[in-house]
């Protein structure tokens, strides 16, 4: 009788173990899988390769182009906000798999993203970090002035092939050359648990050089460090971004 009792007992164990782990297994989260494309003028970006023309006259080969987008938020029909955690992506142009990342997304319907181009100013002064955020990126000056929040590099294509450099930093008051971009979606896009949605990002390079401010290399060939120039370049590419497609 006790043998029976004691089998019957693990037998009970085992299959609320099983249904148990069922049950912690399963998510109400899907994925939205974000791809980003770089244009310039709508044409696709090619570092080294292209010659690209500016509203100013100029025309520039580009070397090298990254940014942060962090502190991702999907927002609902009602307005709440859900934000992925630890939500800081370095996209490199140079690196194909830099431009595509996951995020975890509980289910529903969403009609817009948020998200900043540049790292928050807490992580500008939080010691040392990893993973996006690592100084190893190039994208960090120290812990007084911060992160690199966008790099532009490249070369005008005239006779002295005249290099430009742009590294945009700043955080705190005048200087602060953090961007918050909003996206809203044409029509409402719908997570679903277990399932992936593919959205695609386009940046357009162009914005970094016109509106609000006219950027000429003959006056403005370097800004490595924060101040106006940098937040007028800011200014500029705040509005790079754009929805392409949604799937």
């Amino acid at each position: 009788m006790t043998i029976k009792w004691t089998a019957a007992i693990l037998s009970v164990c085992i299959c609320f173990a099983v249904a148990t782990g069922v049950r912690a297994q399963y998510t109400t989260n899907g994925k939205l899988s974000v791809h980003v494309q770089n244009v310039f003028n709508g044409a696709p970006l090619m570092l080294n390769d292209r010659a690209y023309g500016l509203t100013a006259g100029d025309s520039i080969f580009i070397s090298a182009y990254k940014f942060y987008v962090s502190n991702i938020r999907l927002v609902n029909a009602e307005g709440k906000e859900v934000e992925e955690p630890e939500s800081y992506h370095l996209v490199n142009e140079a690196r194909s798999s830099s431009k595509t990342f996951d995020i975890d997304v509980p289910e529903g319907r969403y009609i817009s993203m948020r998200f900043m181009i540049g790292v928050d100013s807490l992580h500008n002064v939080s010691g040392a970090q990893t993973d996006a955020l690592d100084p190893v990126n190039a994208m960090f000056w120290d812990w007084n002035t911060g992160y690199i929040m966008a790099k532009l590099e490249g070369r005008r294509n005239d006779p002295e092939q005249t290099e430009f450099s742009f590294h945009i930093g700043g955080f705190a008051g005048a200087n602060n050359t953090l961007r918050w971009v909003t996206l809203r979606f044409a029509t409402p896009i719908t997570i679903k648990a277990g399932f992936s949605t593919e959205m695609v990002l386009k940046t357009d390079v162009a914005e970094w050089f016109k509106t609000p401010n006219m950027i000429y290399l003959d006056k403005t060939p370097v800004v490595t460090m924060e101040g106006a120039d940098a937040v007028r370049i800011a200014d500029n590419y705040a509005d790079m971004f754009s929805l392409n497609h949604v799937e």
